[in-house]
């Protein structure tokens, strides 16, 4: 395999990382990015050494794969940030119910 093919290769498994994340975050499942940081890492380092020309034949492809994460950053956030109103909610709940739960003080 050339190492513009190993290239190939790596951007469309780090698409695939990226999908799985996208389609487990629509599915309020876990998201693990363990595996598209080792992907992209990887990318990263195949892509240094390549030829400078060589390289650049890719930035259309790795253009929208950034913007990809870029999307994938902001829908992490939102997901995080609705999350963390829903906790908020229970919280206050929860200390009303042990509020309404807790013994009488004996006289």
């Amino acid at each position: 395999m050339t190492q513009a093919n190993e290239v190939e290769a790596l951007i469309a498994e780090a698409r695939g990382r990226l999908n799985a994340a996208r389609r487990a975050l629509e599915t309020e499942q876990p998201v693990d990015l363990a595996e598209l940081q080792g992907r992209v890492a990887a990318l990263c380092e195949r892509l240094s050494s390549l030829p400078l020309e060589t390289a650049r034949g890719h930035k259309g492809v790795l253009l929208a794969l950034y913007d990809d994460l870029d999307r994938l950053s902001a829908d992490l956030t939102r997901a995080h940030g609705e999350l963390g109103q829903q906790l908020k909610g229970l919280s206050g709940g929860s200390q009303a119910a042990a509020a309404y739960g807790a013994p009488r003080p004996k006289r």
